[in-house]
């Protein structure tokens, strides 16, 4: 994969995660991509820097979603599963269902240990990734020309705003809408 696609693949991936975030009426979600790779969903982005591998450990994960309710639990889940959801829909429309892998699949991991308790093994935290995975995709699918809109601006950009990020989704409005038709239209890519 060259650098472009790599750039644009985390464009989507990042893009994933905000939108989810604002059709699930998360607190307010932008997104950066970094020029030396990588990227990051955050309430943040514009003084985000990539986090270290040490950050999407247990012992650091694990504390941060103790105590969540269900609902929480289920909605970071999803925004969490939305990246890979996001790049399978445009990226690999044939692939009929999502693999989180990374930092995201930790805290997927760490988000089933803290809705399921002492009895959460790895076959549960891999149902559990499965079940988010799959709730992101059917979030996604009807916004795909939206997210890739949102990607594309930050394929541009770089750092979007979570105000950016409902702009570019919904450029019709300025905001989030409920229930927009999404028209069937070529993909693009970036630009």
């Amino acid at each position: 994969m060259t650098a472009p696609e790599k750039r644009w693949r985390t464009c989507i991936h990042e893009a994933g995660h905000a939108c989810a975030a604002l059709l699930l009426g998360g607190a307010g979600i932008g997104a950066a991509v970094f020029d030396e790779g990588g990227g990051l969903a955050t309430s943040q982005p514009e003084t985000a820097t990539m986090p270290p591998a040490a950050d999407f450990e247990p012992e650091r994960l694990d504390p941060l979603y103790r105590g969540d309710d269900w609902p929480s639990l289920l909605l970071d889940a999803t925004y969490t599963a939305a990246g890979a959801a996001a790049v399978d829909l445009l990226l690999h429309p044939e692939r009929s269902e999502t693999n989180v892998a990374g930092g995201d699949r930790a805290m997927l991991d760490s988000a089933a240990r803290a809705a399921i308790g002492t009895n959460c093994d790895f076959f549960v935290e891999m149902y559990f990734n499965y079940m988010m995975a799959a709730r992101a995709r059917a979030l996604l699918k009807p916004f795909l020309r939206r997210v890739e809109r949102v990607a594309q601006e930050l394929d541009r950009k770089s750092r979007l705003s979570s105000d950016e990020v409902a702009r570019a989704m919904f450029p019709e409005a300025g905001t989030k809408t409920a229930n927009v038709e999404e028209p069937e239209e070529e993909i693009c890519g970036p630009g």
